[in-house]
């Protein structure tokens, strides 16, 4: 069995002796400059950006109003042809060209699709372009078509080899 027993400092009939007084707290000066010294390193790395100051800095860029028809939203896209040709057959109901122009799911022959235009309940007045995006299911362009009673519907038409494969 073995026991610590306390014993007071010192020698035996000497007081014991006093403790030292506490310290005082550190101050945080070395952390506050070190912190202080890494973000404006990091500023001057180009780590960090202050992106209030870098949006009031720049100069304004004006975009350019002005509309052209046919084209897409940003501008700098145009459909090619077959499928604006497309876009207008799907609006007016034109079966021949539209299952001329389809494959996979869709080619369900032209009778089937003469039947489905029949079955619409909106009037197709004009289509509209919008854009166009790829991925690896194929090309997706954009389309809004107007009906009649000005209401809109958009459409997607995928395109794989130069044929329509889904409309949604």
């Amino acid at each position: 069995m073995d026991e610590t027993r306390a014993v007071p400092e010192g020698r035996p009939g000497e007081a014991a002796a006093t403790a030292a007084p506490p310290a005082a707290p550190a101050r945080p000066t070395r952390a506050v400059w070190g912190l202080l010294a890494t973000i404006v390193i990091a500023f001057g790395t180009g780590a960090l950006t202050y992106r209030e100051a870098n949006t009031l800095l720049a100069r304004p860029v004006r975009a350019s109003a002005a509309a052209t028809g046919a084209t897409a939203l940003a501008g700098h896209q145009a459909p090619p042809a077959w499928i604006d040709e497309f876009a207008r057959a799907f609006c007016s109901g034109d079966a021949a060209f539209v299952s001329s122009h389809v494959s996979g799911e869709l080619d369900i022959g032209e009778e089937r699709i003469i039947d489905a235009f029949a079955r619409r309940t909106w009037d197709c007045a004009s289509s509209r372009y919008l854009g166009s995006a790829t991925n690896t299911e194929g090309q997706h362009h954009v389309y809004v078509m107007t009906g009649t009673d000005n209401g809109e519907q958009w459409f997607v038409f995928t395109v794989v080899n130069d044929k329509v494969v889904g409309i949604d």
